[in-house]
C-alpha cells in the first residue's frame, strides 16, 4: 500500500515540474523544482492523517468514513520524512537529469569543449 501511495506522490511531482509553461532553464527550473517538492512534503504532512482513514476504510469495505480527523499539524518525523521522499524525488528527477545532460554534452568533443573559452579552434583539413 505504501509502495502505491509513494509512487502516486512521485508521479504527481513529475507531473508538476513537467509541465509545459515551466521554465526550462536550469537556474529556474530547480528553484520551481524544489518549490514544487517542499509544497507537496508539507501538504502530504498535513493530509496524512485524513488519508489514512479514508484509506482503510475503503479497503475494508465500510465505504467512505462518516467522519474525518484533522490535519497533521505536528511538525515531527512525518514531516522530515515526507519533506525527504520529495527532495529525493527532485533530485532524480529534476536534478539528475539536468547534470548528465550537461556532462553529455560536455564531452562530445574536443572542439566542442573550446566553445565559450576563447581559445582558437583547431584548424580543420580542407580538401
Amino acid at each position: 500500500m505504501h509502495l502505491g501511495v509513494a509512487v502516486s506522490y512521485a508521479t504527481l511531482f513529475a507531473a508538476l515540474v513537467s509541465l509545459p509553461f515551466l521554465p526550462t532553464a536550469r537556474s529556474p527550473r530547480w528553484a520551481v523544482g524544489l518549490a514544487v517538492a517542499t509544497t507537496l512534503g508539507v501538504v502530504s504532512t498535513l493530509i496524512t492523517a485524513p488519508a489514512i482513514t479514508v484509506t482503510i476504510s475503503l479497503l475494508a469495505g465500510q465505504g467512505f468514513p462518516e467522519s474525518l480527523p484533522g490535519l497533521n499539524t505536528a511538525w515531527g518525523l512525518v514531516f522530515w520524512n515526507h519533506l525527504g521522499f520529495f527532495l529525493i524525488a527532485f533530485a532524480l528527477i529534476v536534478v539528475a537529469p539536468d547534470l548528465l545532460a550537461s556532462r553529455r554534452a560536455g564531452s562530445t568533443g574536443s572542439a566542442n569543449a573550446l566553445e565559450g573559452s576563447g581559445l582558437p579552434r583547431p584548424a580543420t583539413p580542407t580538401r
